[in-house]
């Protein structure tokens, strides 16, 4: 959940800030991951933890920074670490009573879900606000055998496997989409074009699977002519049903004869956000909220609580059209080894990605800051938060060149803006491919002009960096876009170059201080237009 109004404002103040943390070790939703989820570390010894979280002089808790590269759309991988004291001999818990070093050996396993809460001294557990969530990187002993740095990735670049840890093929249980994306098969039957079912040699419900309530896919070999797909609604052993009466996506079915190829096709089909939530969430189950409607092995099985519900709903009313839904299909045959490196692909190639707010994942994306009006995200930011004068980079390094075109391609052709540049070095083309993601969908023209009219700006202009450090600890999200007023900086657009009012700025990069009680951010603005950025 998001952090309530009251604690919020007590963060983002400047004031000296009485900081208890707790560290808890979490299990995924679908029960396979590594840890423990009963074991945890505060501050606060009337809490009665496991171990003793430390914050002395030398033993900070270090958060890290995250932030996105504009363009390329690749989040910078973060990551944060603390230090634990494990006591000698037994400790008491909630629900065990065993040695200190044995629990936390047996809770702080690679890989195992943390998340690290701030509250004070005298609150119970359930009063703690998340601050970050992530997965162990490595534990290690220095100085004193005792003492436990725990160094913790992102949870966003933390997915690199699917959670689960069991299981007699581990080598494929780790793969997102293992055992059902690209199975092939034979026809046991004859296939006529029209036919509401299909008989397939080996068992089906295993392996040709679909959404909990959606449809399925199938990829059939006909006697003549090139490959089909055809929709289903039912499967039982060895049988398709409901099948759909043509070739799905653009294809034209065939007659196949008993002994023609069948092949397993992962269908995900919805606004782009939700189809993401639902991979983050499933769990086979239906147990992990309202999203978790995948298959188990569709899903990562990260708790729904980790995910911010108003976060995630706000994306979605961004991503939208005038006219028409704002829906994907992607169609795979192939098992992913790696997940956080195919969400950023098939997400970053439209201008979204995933961060953490609050200590929740939640998704942002690109977009043309000028128009964003009142839907911005919480948290304008004024002189009097600034802690002291913000330096400014007119022409930031992480861009380099830009682009006179900016061009979407996706299933049915490609959308393009072409514009002037104001700097150097420029190339003609800026390439983003949706092509995958549009499949057959009957508006893909639409999606593609709003994911360039999103990207345009960004890829025909570099945009001028503030680096500012406010007081408090501020939850920003990279992609943020917020309004900033200083009169402390110079840049060398029209309406910054005697200071910034108002002006709508996005978070590239951002870093909680615990130590200093400050955060420190990177803002990217862009000109308005070509004349705000010329010397005419």
């Amino acid at each position: 959940m998001t952090w309530p109004a009251a604690f919020r404002s007590k963060l983002y103040s400047g004031g000296v800030v009485h900081q208890a943390l707790l560290l808890e070790c979490l299990m995924p939703a679908n029960g396979e991951g590594v840890g423990d989820g009963g074991w945890f570390a505060a501050t606060d010894p009337s809490l009665s933890p496991w171990a003793e979280l430390l914050q002395k002089q030398g033993f900070e808790p270090r958060l890290g920074s995250t932030g996105i590269n504009p363009q390329t759309w690749q989040p910078i991988e973060g990551g944060w670490s603390v230090t634990i004291k494990v006591a000698d001999g037994l400790v008491e818990g909630e629900q065990y009573r065993r040695a200190g070093l044995e629990y936390a050996a047996r809770a702080l396993r690679k890989g195992a879900l943390l998340r690290l809460s701030i509250g004070k001294v005298g609150y119970s557990r359930s009063e703690y606000q998340a601050l970050k969530i992530g997965r162990i990187a490595q534990v290690s002993s220095d100085g004193h055998p005792n003492l436990l740095k725990l160094e913790v990735w992102d949870l966003t670049t933390g997915i690199r496997t699917r959670l689960a840890a069991t299981g007699a093929s581990a080598d494929e249980r780790s793969q997102l989409f293992y055992g059902s994306a690209g199975q092939l098969d034979t026809l046991s039957a004859d296939y006529t074009v029209g036919d509401g079912s299909i008989s397939i040699t080996g068992a089906t419900t295993d392996r040709f699977l679909r959404e909990t309530g959606g449809n399925g896919a199938v990829r059939i070999t006909p006697d003549v002519g090139d490959d089909f797909w055809l929709t289903f609604t039912g499967e039982t052993t060895g049988t398709l049903t409901g099948l759909s009466s043509t070739g799905a996506f653009g294809t034209t079915a065939g007659d196949a004869t008993t002994g023609r190829a069948v092949g397993s096709t992962v269908l995900l089909e919805g606004h782009p956000i939700d189809i993401l939530r639902k991979i983050l969430t499933s769990t086979g189950a239906g147990t992990n909220g309202s999203f978790d409607t995948l298959p188990a092995s569709w899903g990562l099985g990260i708790p729904s609580d980790m995910l911010s519900d108003y976060g995630w709903s706000q994306a979605k009313r961004i991503l939208s059209l005038t006219a028409g839904s704002y829906d994907w299909r992607i169609l795979l045959e192939t098992e992913i080894p790696d997940p956080a490196a195919w969400i950023v692909s098939i997400w970053g190639s439209a201008g979204i990605w995933l961060t953490t707010k609050e200590g929740q994942l939640v998704p942002r994306m690109a977009r043309e800051l000028h128009t964003v009006g009142l839907a911005r995200q919480f948290g304008d930011l004024t002189d009097s938060d600034l802690i002291e004068v913000p330096s400014i980079s007119w022409h930031p390094a992480d861009v380099p060149e830009v682009y006179h075109t900016v061009k979407v391609i996706h299933s049915a052709g490609f959308s393009s803006h072409i514009s002037n540049v104001t700097t150097l070095p420029a190339r003609e083309v800026i390439e983003y491919n949706i092509t995958d993601q549009t499949l057959g969908v009957s508006n893909a023209d639409d999606i593609a002009n709003e994911t360039r009219d999103r990207l345009k700006g960004w890829g025909h202009f570099v945009p001028e960096y503030v680096e500012a450090t406010v007081y408090g600890l501020r939850s920003y999200a990279t992609g943020d876009v917020i309004q900033l007023s200083t009169a402390g900086v110079r840049g060398r657009l029209t309406l910054t170059r005697y200071g910034y009012e108002n002006r709508l700025v996005m978070v590239v990069r951002e870093e909680m201080d615990l130590s200093e009680n400050a955060t420190r951010l990177t803002l990217a603005t862009l000109p308005i237009n070509v004349s705000e950025d010329s010397t005419q």
